[in-house]
């Protein structure tokens, strides 16, 4: 997704920091993962908040180069979606932890995971809205009919 972001933000010294935070992400996963190979299998905050934090933030950059600027709308639909489910899950899935022996959060934490399931629906429908706006092949009248001779 950061590649993505540094195709559609405007800006080169955006563009050289997003890849320059890729590599640095890429090298403490890789690097975290080195020193605790056991934390493959678990659940891991540090990995999902250093892999979603930057992308809620090219969002965020998106938003407003957009409200700066004014042209087209191009990816606003998917940005849309995309910033929503991921702000939810980032929350969700960073705070999995909290009381996992308590069996009072037990119903909270179903709400959540409720929420954050139509909240995944939500972003694919939007993604939907966004290819059929913007990149879906539009198809004349003449192609569809056939003329019989």
């Amino acid at each position: 997704m950061s590649l993505f972001y540094s195709k559609i933000l405007k800006g080169k010294r955006l563009v050289a920091v997003i890849q320059k935070i890729l590599i640095l992400i890429i090298i403490l996963v890789i690097g975290y993962y080195s020193l605790y190979p056991k934390d493959y299998y678990k659940w891991n905050v540090f990995e999902i908040a250093i892999t979603s934090v930057p992308l809620l933030v090219y969002s965020f950059l998106f938003f407003t180069q957009k409200i700066e600027t004014k042209t087209g709308n191009s990816y606003i639909y998917f940005i849309s979606g995309f910033f929503i489910y991921l702000l939810s899950s980032t929350l969700l899935f960073t705070l999995g932890n909290i009381g996992l022996g308590d069996s009072t959060v037990k119903p909270l934490k179903q709400l959540v995971w409720k929420i954050n399931s139509i909240l995944y629906l939500i972003y694919q429908i939007l993604v939907f809205i966004e290819w059929y706006k913007n990149f879906r092949k539009p198809q004349s009248i003449k192609n569809n009919i056939s003329i019989n001779t």
